[in-house]
């Protein structure tokens, strides 16, 4: 795909399931690739796989400061924010409140650090920040906590990263719902219709899950 080639992406939760096959298709579509996450033993066998086009960072992607030092470093033409915490799963009167409220201060957190950091550089007109939020955003899910709301509020950032960018030079946030599990198709109806079509990224899902 022309249009990724050459260009630069971060990926956060690189190192395994959706985000791991997005490192894998951006890489192979031409981009390069820096894959954020915290283990060291995926990301190395991540580097073995794809021994051009990544480079990875092992780190905490909730963590103050990294977005903004990574997006003021590499300049990115595309953001993927994926991956984070599995929410405890028991009903509310088996969970503390740290277990609550655990995808907020980690999902939550790296999706508002990235979007905070892209609207304060700015990133260069064109670029696209994609935060990939969950369908318990639409149904909620009431053994895992705060998670369902944690994803549904990935749903508002996007849209006020939006409304803080002038959209005359065509920047774009939007949040995803996990689709399919291998990714290529999802990520190249992203960018296809988020900086061409301009009709957002949940109708390039149900495109590619249609076409499957």
């Amino acid at each position: 795909m022309a249009a990724l080639r050459g260009k630069t992406a971060i990926v956060t939760g690189a190192s395994s399931g959706v985000g791991k096959a997005t490192v894998k298709a951006l890489v192979s579509e031409g981009a390069r690739v820096i894959g954020v996450a915290r283990g060291e033993a995926g990301l190395a066998a991540l580097r073995t796989e794809m021994p051009q086009g990544l480079d990875t960072v092992r780190a905490d992607s909730s963590e103050p400061g990294l977005a903004e030092r990574l997006l003021r470093e590499t300049r990115p033409d595309l953001i993927v924010v994926v991956g984070g915490v599995r929410p405890k799963m028991a009903p509310i009167d088996e969970q503390s409140w740290e277990e609550f409220s655990e995808t907020w201060n980690s999902d939550m957190k790296t999706a508002f650090h990235f979007c905070k950091g892209a609207v304060a550089l700015p990133l260069r007109p064109g670029s696209t920040v994609v935060l990939v939020s969950s369908g318990a955003a639409s149904n909620g899910s009431h053994l895992s906590g705060g998670y369902a709301g944690a994803k549904r509020m990935q749903w508002w950032l996007a849209g006020y990263a939006k409304a803080a960018w002038d959209p005359v030079l065509g920047r774009r946030a939007e949040a995803a719902h996990r689709g399919d599990p291998d990714c290529r198709e999802c990520i190249r109806g992203v960018w296809r219709l988020a900086r061409n079509d301009g009709r957002g990224v949940h109708e390039a899902i149900r495109r590619t899950a249609r076409r499957r």
